[in-house]
């Protein structure tokens, strides 16, 4: 297995709107003070997996924020396997995500968006291939963000953590360290990044290829 798993522990936790109320995938113990403690099974790559990327290239860029969707930034890569991380606030009011493995013409591609009012993320495989034998249906996984009480009637939402593996058609994407999607995409090796919708930030990204 390429991921290992561990308690997950978040405090203060505020449950605005009944947004993590059972059942779901953690446990919740009321503080008292309106906040409360929460528990869930963590997942996260192993270090054999990390390991990898030892003889890599790096790239990385500072934060950028977009108000509009832009056309794509190319990052210029072509090759079949990287890691990346990438920390994306988002509106409640927009979604946001990348396209990669785009083909030269944009005929095939795979898309990654996080939904914040569903709170799914979302893998869409549609036009991954224009060959029908192989799998395009689209991957959904389900990822609250939860909201912390950081002091008296002081709120912080949490962001999107991303942290994803490519290798060849293998694709692992890891999201805030408790949710995990595996699956297969079998596309072209050209990769652009592209942001989708409104107000959002795209806090930081790091790659290795």
């Amino acid at each position: 297995s390429s991921k290992r798993s561990f308690v997950q522990v978040y405090n203060n936790v505020v449950n605005i709107d009944e947004s993590i109320s059972q059942p779901e995938p953690w446990t919740l113990i009321l503080n008292g003070h309106g906040n409360n403690t929460c528990k869930t099974l963590g997942v996260r790559p192993i270090n054999e997996v990390i390991n990898l990327r030892q003889n890599s290239s790096y790239l990385t860029l500072m934060s950028q924020t977009f108000d509009q969707a832009p056309d794509f930034v190319n990052l210029n890569m072509s090759s079949s396997n990287f890691e990346m991380k990438a920390t994306i606030n988002i509106s409640q009011n927009a979604t946001a995500g990348f396209t990669f493995r785009r083909s030269s013409n944009g005929l095939k591609y795979a898309t990654l968006i996080y939904d914040p009012v569903a709170e799914y993320l979302i893998l869409n495989r549609t036009y991954s291939s224009l060959i029908k034998a192989f799998d395009h249906t689209i991957v959904y996984a389900k990822q609250a963000l939860f909201t912390t009480l950081i002091h008296v009637n002081i709120t912080q939402k949490e962001l999107l953590s991303l942290h994803t593996f490519l290798d060849n058609s293998l694709l692992e994407i890891y999201a805030n360290n408790r949710t995990l999607m595996a699956t297969h995409i079998i596309i072209s090796w050209i990769f652009r990044f592209c942001w989708h919708w409104i107000h959002y930030r795209w806090a930081w990204w790091i790659c290795y290829i």
